[in-house]
């Protein structure tokens, strides 16, 4: 929704009173959602380049070069807005939204995740509304054939009002591909590719860019676009198959603000103008031209080509039923004209438009809550009586059971490249299709890690420290793989920027960022900014989503996540009592807030450098990080993840020397203290794994052991049979929703 200042600056722009379909116009390209005017100038903070980076933010996405030289195309999305109204095809379309994204460079998607966050299962539409938007997921990515291989799954008290549904997608360019450019260098057709226009999801960039009303977006439903996963399936294959046969001159995604803002934005990266003809658009009933420029329909794309290629590109998207049409061209006139056939329907600068949209540098105001949060005192909650009861209630809670109920509705191993199941630390994906030689003629594979990490209570509390510590645990997850993080895309979900506190946490949110990010050396190449999830004046807690991308190269298998019996498990990294904001204080006492401990940048570099050496070694048997839930519960799920890959559950018997205050031994058993992992190494190789610790300076510690048993035992606390706990964590979440 346009201000009052807004509609001011609009009027000395022009020199008139807009016609109600520019102020709609106005409205769609000033919002939010397409114009990042609250953002932009805090986002020029964030390192985005390295010698292996090769498009980073301002194109469709960001592009990195593996070692190998395989070129990488990823990016991250938010369908925030659309997937709590209409559920099924919010999410539904975000999945196909974010695939052409990757495809506007010539990139063939080669897999999908997720992070999805939702009020807790207690009422009846919350649990409608997380069933609905696994099923959209699942229904489109499982039909067009690209794999969901990696998500998290959140349910939290904050986000009744407002979930949240980020979907990141990552694509390959082929290496007799160029890649394409969003960014014109010379003018050509404007051409109009895909499904036919129809007046689905008009008004969708302005409704994602407004909080909502009492109403919970009721009288939002038309500005949620309908998906068809088949006609984008064909979308892929005449755009990769046009892209290997014409030289294109650029190429676009019509998303937020659809044909609008696509050919407003090809022709302002140009520093051109455009003369477009909505006449000329493809349509699936009568519409007004206003409506042409606006709708959101699915499944569309834009692309710029010479004139004389149009028919070659016509014949190949005809033969995949698709629509082509010549819809416009690019100009010298620095003019946005919108014609209905001969009649003139309105001409606007087109730097207006674009390049002198508001930018806001909003007042800021730290949260008075903030500082009661930060020094809360964990010693004032009571000592829990029966460990063994506070453990089960841990790891049967929806936050950190199984999540197989939802990634087995995906098909996560279709294209046959995915090396790990949905649930573990990281997905690898094995780049076959790309296989390279040494100098001898051996075949080097490399494998490409993508992990996908939030973490609302680290960053309600700390949105400073917790979003250093969210991106940190996502390198991590690569680390557990044996991947070499390489790159991030980000997804900042928040509240209302016209909120100075929500305002402030955004700052907060880019500024630990950077800082994590500049000590890392590692580049934000992508990314998208979700604000105003807001409902009747309270928003979401600031949930900054990273997708980390790594690789291991040469790969041959990734370090499992799950235990071995007759291994000894090890604690490498640091043991301290990290209950701030933890798992367990929310489920516990229904609390969070607390101190968070500033991390250490430089031993977290040197323990993932260590773990990927000992790897490629063959030292270590398994890895897994300690992140929601703590030390023990971590333990755990080593014992029992082995299940995703068809294994039995191993048992696992660990001593108490790892708990160093035994007054308050919770604090230890759910510490999720950093970095840390753990580690199992078999018995014959314990002298040399500690021998590369001493030499590496690595703090490690020898705290258990696996055994083929049916035990899960913590000396002097509990002792549990593994198979029961395994069957309380596998069906929990389930149990929840039916």
């Amino acid at each position: 929704m346009l201000s009052q200042q807004e509609l001011e600056l609009i009027k000395e722009y022009i020199g008139r009173e807009p016609t109600y379909e520019e102020v709609l116009i106005f409205d769609a390209l000033w919002s939010e959602h397409a114009s990042y005017k609250s953002s932009k100038i805090h986002l020029k903070k964030l390192p985005t380049s390295a010698d292996y980076v090769l498009a980073g933010p301002g194109e469709n996405a960001g592009v990195i070069r593996l070692s190998d030289g395989t070129r990488v195309a990823f990016k991250i999305e938010s369908h925030n807005h659309p997937s709590y109204i209409e559920p099924y095809s919010g999410a539904a379309t975000g999945v196909g939204g974010i695939i052409r994204d990757i495809l506007c460079l010539g990139a063939r998607p080669i897999a999908l995740a997720d992070f999805i966050c939702f009020g807790e299962l207690k009422s009846p539409k919350m649990k409608y509304l997380f069933e609905r938007v696994v099923e959209g997921i699942s229904d489109y990515g499982n039909s067009v054939g690209v794999p969901v291989v990696r998500g998290q799954t959140l349910f939290y008290k904050f986000f009744e009002h407002n979930i949240l549904v980020n979907v990141a997608c990552i694509g390959v360019i082929p290496d007799d591909s160029e890649i394409i450019s969003s960014f014109p260098k010379r003018k050509g057709a404007i051409i109009y590719v895909g499904a036919k226009t129809g007046r689905d999801g008009i008004g969708g960039a302005s409704m994602a860019s407004k909080s909502f009303r009492a109403s919970k977006g009721r009288d939002e439903t038309s500005a949620v676009q309908i998906g068809d996963p088949f006609a984008e399936k064909c979308l892929i294959e005449a755009v990769l198959e046009t892209a290997s046969k014409v030289q294109l001159i650029a190429m676009q995604d019509m998303g937020a603000a659809g044909f609008l803002n696509s050919t407003t934005e090809v022709a302002s990266k140009g520093k051109f103008g455009a003369k477009i003809d909505v006449s000329k658009v493809p349509k699936r009933q009568p519409l007004e031209p206003i409506e042409v420029l606006l709708s959101e329909s699915q499944e569309r794309m834009l692309i710029v080509a010479d004139p004389q290629d149009f028919q070659k590109i016509k014949q190949i998207f005809e033969r995949w039923g698709l629509e082509c049409e010549i819809v416009g061209e690019l100009t010298d006139t620095g003019k946005y004209e919108v014609f209905d056939g001969e009649k003139l329907i309105f001409s606007l600068p087109l730097d207006i438009l674009i390049d002198k949209a508001p930018v806001y540098d909003r007042t800021q105001k730290k949260p008075d809550w903030i500082n009661s949060i930060q020094e809360i005192k964990f010693e004032k909650f009571p000592f829990p009586s029966d460990p063994a009861e506070v453990f089960i209630k841990v790891i049967s809670s929806p936050l950190f059971s199984s999540k197989r109920f939802v990634f087995e509705q995906y098909d996560w191993g279709v294209l046959g490249q995915t090396c790990s199941a949905p649930g573990y630390d990281s997905a690898v994906i094995k780049l076959h299709s790309f296989k390279k030689f040494d100098e001898y003629g051996e075949e080097k594979n490399i494998a490409l890690a993508f992990s996908i990490d939030g973490n609302p209570l680290y960053c309600f509390s700390d949105p400073y420290i917790g979003t250093q510590l969210t991106i940190l645990e996502s390198f991590r997850n690569l680390t557990c793989v044996g991947a070499k993080p390489l790159a991030i895309t980000n997804n900042l979900n928040l509240g209302n920027p016209e909120n100075p506190e929500v305002m402030w946490e955004l700052v907060n949110v880019i500024e630990g960022m950077a800082k994590v990010l500049q000590d890392m050396k590692i580049p934000v190449v992508s990314g998208n900014v979700s604000l105003y999830n807001e409902t009747e004046g309270v928003s979401i807690p600031p949930t900054p989503v990273i997708g980390a991308v790594g690789e291991i190269f040469p790969f041959s298998e990734p370090i499992k996540p799950y235990f071995d019996p007759g291994c000894f498990v090890i604690a490498l990294g640091e043991i301290f009592p990290q209950i701030a904001s933890s798992l367990y204080l929310y489920l516990s006492f229904g609390n969070f807030g607390g101190k968070l401990q500033v991390p250490n940048i430089e031993l977290e570099k040197r323990v993932s450098d260590f773990i990927q050496r000992m790897a490629r070694k063959g030292i270590i048997n398994s890895c897994h990080d300690v992140s929601d839930g703590g030390i023990v519960p971590a333990v755990f799920e080593s014992a029992v993840f082995g299940i995703y890959q068809g294994k039995d559950v191993v048992g696992v018997k660990l001593k108490k020397v790892f708990i160093k205050d035994e007054s308050r031994w919770d604090f230890f058993i759910f510490s999720e203290c950093y970095p840390l992992y753990i580690i199992s190494v078999k018995r014959d190789r314990l002298e040399e794994f500690i021998s590369e610790c001493a030499k590496s300076k690595i703090p490690y510690q020898v705290i258990g052991e696996t055994v083929d048993e049916d035990i899960f035992e913590v000396e002097g606390l509990f002792s549990l049979k593994i198979s029961e706990l395994r069957n309380m964590w596998e069906g929990a979440l389930a149990k929840e929703v039916l």
